[in-house]
């Protein structure tokens, strides 16, 4: 059942299609990506229609670096000082706890967390279909 509003929305609506489609016939219209889209910086406030993904994509590419770049060195060292210098106490204790429960959490999934001695962790699909 149609509402009076719903059959007003339609009725507007029918002629712009209908003028896309004698557009689009006459070779007036055509539909391309836009490649600008991906590769224009963004736009003034003047030109808001033309703002694109560049500046995005790119400030995505260099946050991923940077954490690369921070992350990586300070796991590797925290790994190294938890298996091979770190006192037993409470920390160290929870450390482990933790990542035995995620082994189990993971376990039905067919991933594997081994130990691996002087280096810390690997994570590892296990061939459960094997």
């Amino acid at each position: 059942m149609r509402t009076k509003a719903g059959a007003n929305a339609i009725d507007q609506t029918l002629p712009q299609c209908q003028a896309l489609s004698i557009l689009r016939a006459a070779g007036i219209l055509q539909s391309v990506f836009n490649w600008d889209f991906l590769t224009s910086p963004d736009a003034s406030d003047q030109r808001p229609e033309a703002a694109g993904l560049g500046v995005a994509i790119i400030g995505s590419a260099y946050m991923m670096l940077l954490v690369l770049i921070t992350c990586v060195p300070v796991g590797v060292a925290a790994s190294i000082y938890l298996e091979e210098f770190a006192p037993k106490n409470f920390w160290t204790d929870a450390i482990e706890v933790n990542i035995y429960r995620l082994r189990k959490k993971l376990e039905p999934f067919g991933c594997e967390i081994r130990t691996v001695r002087g280096m810390g962790y690997l994570m590892d699909r296990s061939d459960a279909e094997a």
